[in-house]
C-alpha cells in the first residue's frame, strides 16, 4: 500500500460489515448520529460484500446530517496481505472477516485517530471523550472482555494478571499502530503456527500487550452486566484485581455510552424469543432505519442451545451463570 498522506482527517469512526449485517450496522450508525449531533466526523465502512441497494440506504440515512460517509472495499485493504495465511483463519468463532479491521490503519487515507465500533452496538451517549482522549503514548485503548477467564489468558501466552481486551470497541492511534508493526506482529504469530480461538481478538491482545489503555466499561458495555449484578458476576468469574470492580460496573451500567449486544444464549436480539437483554431497545432503533420492515430468517437452534435456554429460565441466576461459565470455558479451551 502507499504511504498515508499527511493532510488526512483527524477522526474516523470505523465499521465493517457484509450484507447480512447491514440492518445491524444501520442501527449502530443511526444511534451514533442521533446521540452525537454536535460532533463532525467521518464514518468509514469496510465493505465486506454490501449490496449497492444497502449502501444507497445508508447514504440516504445520513444525508442532511453532519456526517460524511465513506465505503472502503475489503479487497482494497487486503492488498497488504500478499501471501498471508491470515484470511484462512478458522477458530472457535469462525467469522473469517473479523481480521480486516487490523489492516485499516495502513490505508493511505485513514485518520490519525480511529474509533472502531462493532456493528452489533447501540450508541447511547457522547463519544467525543474517545476521540479526544490521551492514549498516554500507547497504541490503542479498549474495554476488558467479560467472558474470557484467567486460565485462557495463560493458554494464549498472557499472564493471569494481564488485562484481556474485547475488540468490539477500540480507540486506535493509526500512526502508532503502523510504527509498532501491529499487523506484522499478528502475521508473525500466524506464521509461527499459533492458533487461537477468538478470531482476531486473541491476536490483537498479544500484539498490544502492555501497549493498550484500559477504557471505562461504559464504552463497551456487554450483555452479562445487564443481566447479572456486579457481585454475582465477580463471584462466578473470579476476576477480582484484574477486571472492573463492582462499583465500576455499577457506575458503567448507569452511564452506558456504547452498548455491545453480541449473541446471548445463542441468539441475537432480532431473533424471535431471543431472551436477549437488549431485544426491546434494538427493536426501537431498527424502526428508525430503512430496515424497519426487514424480516430475519429464523436461525436453527441446536439441542445444546435449547437446553441452555431452558436452564436459564428455570434456574436461579447465580447457578445458571456457573454452569454457563463451565461450558463456555470448556469450549474456549478446545
Amino acid at each position: 500500500m502507499e504511504e498515508k498522506i499527511m493532510d488526512k482527517v483527524s477522526y474516523d469512526i470505523l465499521y465493517q460489515s457484509d450484507e447480512n449485517y447491514a440492518p445491524v450496522l444501520a442501527v449502530s450508525i443511526k444511534s451514533l448520529i442521533t446521540n452525537n449531533k454536535k460532533l463532525h466526523f467521518r464514518i468509514v465502512i469496510i465493505d465486506c460484500g454490501l449490496k449497492s441497494e444497502s449502501k444507497k440506504r445508508l447514504v440516504k440515512m445520513v444525508n442532511g446530517t453532519h456526517i460524511k460517509l465513506l465505503f472502503v472495499s475489503q479487497s482494497k485493504l487486503e492488498e497488504k496481505l500478499s501471501n498471508s495465511k491470515i484470511a484462512s483463519y478458522t477458530g472457535f468463532r469462525k467469522n473469517k472477516k473479523s481480521y480486516i479491521k487490523i489492516l485499516y490503519p495502513y490505508y493511505e487515507n485513514a485518520a490519525r485517530r480511529i474509533l472502531f465500533i462493532d456493528c452489533d452496538t447501540i450508541i447511547k451517549g457522547d463519544i467525543e471523550p474517545l476521540l479526544l482522549m490521551d492514549l498516554k503514548g500507547k497504541t490503542m485503548a479498549a474495554v476488558m472482555d467479560s467472558t474470557v477467564d484467567q486460565n485462557y489468558k495463560k493458554l494464549i501466552g498472557l499472564s493471569p494478571n494481564d488485562p484481556y481486551y474485547n475488540s468490539g470497541v477500540m480507540v486506535i492511534d493509526s500512526d502508532a499502530w503502523v510504527k509498532s508493526g501491529i499487523y506484522e506482529k499478528i502475521q508473525a504469530q500466524i506464521d509461527s503456527g499459533v492458533k487461537y480461538n477468538t478470531v482476531d481478538q486473541d491476536y490483537i491482545n498479544m500484539a498490544v500487550k502492555g501497549d493498550c489503555v484500559i477504557l471505562d466499561c461504559r464504552y463497551n458495555f456487554q450483555p452479562f452486566h445487564l443481566v447479572y449484578s456486579a457481585s454475582t458476576y465477580l463471584a462466578v468469574f473470579h476476576k477480582e484485581g484484574v477486571y472492573y470492580s463492582a462499583s465500576e460496573l455499577n457506575e458503567g451500567r448507569e452511564n452506558i455510552v456504547i452498548l455491545h449486544f453480541f449473541r446471548y444464549l445463542g441468539l441475537h436480539p432480532w431473533d424471535k424469543k431471543s431472551l436477549h437483554p437488549v431485544e426491546s431497545e434494538y427493536k426501537k432503533w431498527i424502526m428508525r432505519t430503512p430496515w424497519a420492515t426487514y424480516k430475519w430468517k429464523q436461525p436453527q437452534i441446536s439441542t445444546a442451545i435449547r437446553i441452555e435456554r431452558l436452564l436459564y429460565i428455570l434456574l436461579p441466576k447465580c447457578i445458571f451463570l456457573r454452569l454457563f461459565k463451565l461450558m463456555h470455558d470448556k469450549l474456549l479451551h478446545q
